[in-house]
């Protein structure tokens, strides 16, 4: 999956009045996915502290069909781990489904490429669900 600032967020904040603003891309790929009877849609990753910032307007948007998650490498700012934990904080606000849909990991240790769980990213309280 693509990151999702690569096609949700206008390319240059000054160019945003000559192109299509976030929330409208947004608004579009949510009636989208509804009109074609799509229910789960992972809209890829946010790389940067900028791009965290538009993961619960993401989350809360979409009547729980979007997904996201982000990735905060290891040598990254304190800044890009903070915009991640806000985002959760900001969703488990303002998201009474109690499954936050999103995911953030980071990459610890010597192996660039091993992904670890920065925060939890849901939970469930169905019986059966097995998941807790």
């Amino acid at each position: 999956t693509n990151d999702f600032p690569s096609y949700l967020i206008p390319p240059d904040v000054h160019e945003a009045g000559i192109t299509m603003p976030f929330e409208h891309r947004l608004c579009l790929l949510v009636a989208a996915l509804r009109t074609n009877n799509i229910t789960f849609c992972s809209v890829g990753n946010s790389s940067s502290p900028i791009s965290a910032t538009y993961i619960p307007t993401i989350i809360n948007s979409s009547s729980q069909i979007l997904y996201c998650s982000a990735n905060v490498p290891s040598d990254s700012s304190m800044a890009h781990a903070s915009a991640a934990a806000f985002a959760l904080m900001a969703i488990n606000r303002t998201n009474p489904a109690g499954n936050s849909r999103f995911c953030c990991t980071t990459s610890y240790g010597v192996d660039k490429y091993t992904y670890v769980p920065f925060f939890p990213a849901s939970r469930s309280d169905n019986e059966g669900s097995g998941v807790r």
